[in-house]
């Protein structure tokens, strides 16, 4: 299997904790971790050409507006090898 692409957790203000287990390996869908209070960042790092990311996140994305995602929700698609 591949590595995982890297990820950074951002605290936005209504959070008081930011809860993550270090140093592990999680599969889709496992807990990597979670917040406390509000809701949560998180920015996927990604190469170029990498994925295919959904139209309407990019479209919402480029008026500026957020779009919410619970957990499962797909956010593109892997690029083929």
């Amino acid at each position: 299997s591949s590595p995982s692409p890297p990820f950074l957790i951002v605290r936005p203000s209504p959070i008081t904790t930011i809860n993550h287990k270090e140093a592990c390996q999680v599969r889709r869908g496992e807990e990597k971790g979670y917040f406390e209070f509000g809701g949560s960042t998180i920015i996927l790092l990604l190469q170029k050409d990498a994925a295919t990311l959904r139209p309407d996140l990019l479209k919402n994305t480029a008026a500026g507006y957020e779009t919410q995602l619970r957990l499962g929700d797909a956010i593109g698609q892997a690029a083929q090898k």
